[in-house]
This record gives C-alpha cells, structure tokens and sequence, in this order.
C-alpha cells in the first residue's frame, strides 16, 4: 500500500493531517449543499 491510500501505518503520522483536512472540507461542501437545496 501506498501512503496515498489513507490507511495508516507507523510511517504515515504527517498524512493524517493532511486527509483530516480534507475529510473537513468534504463535510464542509456536503453541509453547504444540503443547506443550499433545504434551506433551514
């Protein structure tokens, strides 16, 4: 496996980072379009 591949191992602790804030600006996007289709 590749670093790029998101699994974890002892080698990877810096990519941890990196895919967290990615995953927040997945979930980011995903709020923002939700709220955009049904406004609250």
């Amino acid at each position: 496996m590749t670093k790029n591949d998101g699994y974890l191992s002892s080698s990877d602790q810096p990519d941890i980072c990196s895919q967290k804030a990615r995953l927040q600006q997945w979930i980011q996007e995903l709020f923002a379009n939700f709220c955009d289709r049904k406004p609250l």
